[in-house]
This record gives C-alpha cells, structure tokens and sequence, in this order.
C-alpha cells in the first residue's frame, strides 16, 4: 500500500510540473490596456497600444467658444464638442468627442460661441445652437439642436460667426447681421438686437465675428470697418468707447480674424497688425499692454485666426506661429506657458482655427490637427484629454 500511494505521489508531481511547462510555453502575453476599438487585443503592438485608424481629413475648419467644425471634400459637415446648446447640429444635447456627420451639400462653415452656421452649395444658409438673441436669423430665440434653413436669407457667398450674433454676406457684396447687439456689433446705428438677418453694409468682400464686436472689409479699396464693444481698443479707433455703426480704421488689409477680446488683419504686403486686449500676450507685440490702434507684428504672413485670448498665423513657407494664452495648451507649444510674441509651432500647415481655448489646424496632406482645451470633446481625439503640442485626429 505505502509503494502504491508514494508512486501516486510522484506521478502527480510530475503532472503538475509538466503543467506548468506547458503553461509558460503557451501563455499570451498580457495586453495592459482596455482598447475600444479592440476589446480583445487581437491587434495589440507594445510599440503601439492603439490600432491604426484612418486619418481624418477636411478641406475647411472652424472653432467655436468649445466645439469644432470640419468640412470635408465631398460636402459633408461634421462635429465634436460641446452641445448643450444644440451647436453640433446633431439633433441631441449630448457632448461628442469625436466628429459625427451632421449635414450635407455644404461649401462654408461658421462656429460661434454657442452656435453653429452653414453655407450650403445652393446659397442658403443653415444654423443650429444657442438663439437666444436671435443670433440663428430664424425670426424667434428658439434653440435648435439640428440644422434649419434661414428662410428669411439666400445668395449668401460667406459667413462668420460671434459669440451671440452672426454675419452673412450675400453675393451683391451686402453684410446682413443678426442677433444679439448689446455692445453695437450689429453695426445698426441702434443697439436692439435682431431675430433675423438686417442689412447694414454694401461693397464688402470679407467679414469677421468676434466676442461682442465685428469686422468688415471693404471690396473696392480693402479698407477695414468695425463696429461693436472696444472696451479693450478691439476696433482700433483709438479710443475703448463702444460704437454702433461700422467706422473705418485700416487701409490696405486683405484678410480680417475677431477674437474675444482683440482683432487681427493681414495687409496686402503680408503684415500682420493686431489691437485689443493684450494680457495673456494675444497681440503678439513682447508686451502684455493693451492696443488701441493697429501695431505690426509679424510678416510674411498668409493667413489669421484670433481665439479667446489667443492668436495663430499661418506663413507663406506653411509653418504656423502662436502667441497669447497657453493655460490649456492651446498655442501648441509643448508647455502651458503664455507667450508674448509669435513662435513656430507646426509646418506644412495650410488652414487654421482658433477657439476659445483650443487650436486646429490642416495640413497640406488635408489631415487634421488639434491642441487645447478638451473638456468637451472639443479636438476630437476620443477622449477629453487636454493636449499642450498639435496632435493627429483620427477618423472613429
């Protein structure tokens, strides 16, 4: 019996050495991270915990107060970010933090503080979000939260988006504007706001939307008209009194951006000249002053954008330089330090945008990037992480 129960013994030893073998042989090796997009780990990399996804790529961007807008070459609109207001367009109030596919047959977009415009091919023009103050033109404040057709305006050839009012430009070169006017950025000559879309210049061939205040440019001579809060010298008059009806205040500009709190344009000699508010460095003149007149900053210049507290230029190489507030990451730079002058971020750029507190930007490939501000979903990357350097978005 003992002989038995010892040989029992050294064969169930040897079983579970032969397990153990067998196990370490065999055994996969631990995938440490929880991938939507692959639950199992079929297609783990340790060099590369995420799979591949396709680029996302657009031919127009637009950045509003915490959402993004991105036109792609088949005339597909889509969005991510903030949506309690109903901007995305997406028929909901559900924040997004990737870009879904809202509308169609569209050539232009537009993203306000809290709301969303859309040129389509035919001329009309589409809004959704925040109304308000009748910023959307649909004749009531009613919010919306999916795409609806501005009745009461067609021909339109351009749009730009405030943060409660809107400008559309109509192929007779007429600025037509709407919504809130509080500050005088209707350029009316009054300050009651509108529900629907007013004409109040002609000859205009470019228009921009800031916080409370706006930019026309005009057709014949590339002067540069401003209306609106100046609180910070934003209009470049001179002075920080509020104005109601647009004056000129620059010559020979060809391109025009509003930011929240100061305005930026482009000569035809590809100088940039910025005023306004200047705390977090915004105008990009080494000084954290405020401007009430026009400066020069930069040059060689071919595109702008103006952001909450921050600005972007685009240079004729295709590099993209930064200035202003950084708390978020916005300027791209690697850090969440403010800067006082222009520094490069990015090349082979061709398109920008500016948020409130987060950046975009197109790549000469048309690929999309994005720094900033994420808590809303805002860059688009799947997640609501914070990014401080450009980062690639992927299609979801």
């Amino acid at each position: 019996m003992r002989t038995k129960n010892f040989l029992y013994f050294k064969i169930c030893i040897a079983l579970t050495i032969f397990l153990i073998i067998f196990t370490n042989c065999v055994k996969r090796p631990d995938v440490t991270f929880n991938n939507p997009y692959d639950p199992q780990g079929i297609n783990y990399n340790p060099t590369n915990s995420i799979p591949s996804l396709p680029s996302f790529k657009a031919i127009k961007i637009a950045a509003g107060g915490y959402h993004s807008l991105a036109l792609k070459n088949d005339g597909t609109l889509w969005a991510t970010g903030y949506n309690e207001w109903g901007q995305l367009g997406t028929g909901d109030n559900t924040n997004r933090n990737v870009f879904v596919q809202v509308l169609s047959g569209v050539s232009a977009i537009a993203a306000g503080g809290y709301h969303s415009l859309a040129l389509k091919n035919d001329g009309t023009l589409w809004a959704t979000g925040w109304n308000y103050y009748g910023q959307l033109g649909t004749g009531n404040n009613k919010n919306k939260n999916v795409f609806v057709q501005v009745l009461s305006l067609s021909g339109v050839s351009a749009i730009a988006a405030g943060g409660s009012h809107s400008l559309a430009l109509k192929n007779d070169d007429t600025l037509w504007a709407t919504g809130d006017n509080f500050s005088g950025q209707l350029g009316t000559v009054t300050n009651n706001h509108s529900y629907v879309f007013v004409q109040v210049l002609s000859n205009v061939s470019a228009i921009a939307a800031g916080s409370a205040h706006s930019l026309a440019l005009k057709k014949n001579d590339g002067t540069l008209g401003a209306t609106g809060w100046n609180y910070y010298g934003q209009l470049g008059t001179g002075t920080n009194t509020n104005i109601n009806v647009f004056v000129q205040v620059l010559s020979n500009v060809s391109a025009i951006a509003a930011g929240v709190y100061h305005s930026l344009a482009l000569k035809n000699d590809g100088t940039l000249w910025a005023t306004g508010g200047n705390s977090s460095g915004q105008l990009g003149t080494g000084t954290n002053n405020h401007s009430y007149v026009f400066v020069q900053v930069l040059s060689g210049v071919s595109a702008i954008a103006a952001g909450g507290s921050h600005s972007l230029a685009l240079k004729n190489d295709g590099t993209l330089w930064a200035t202003g507030q950084n708390n978020y990451g916005q300027l791209g730079t690697g850090d969440n330090n403010d800067r006082y002058v222009f520094v490069q971020v990015l090349s082979g750029v061709s398109a920008i945008a500016a948020g409130y507190s987060h950046s975009l930007a197109l790549k000469n490939d048309g690929t999309l990037w994005a720094t900033g501000d994420n808590s809303a979903g805002q860059l688009g990357t799947g997640d609501n992480n914070n990014r401080n350097v450009f980062v690639q978005v992927y299609q979801h």
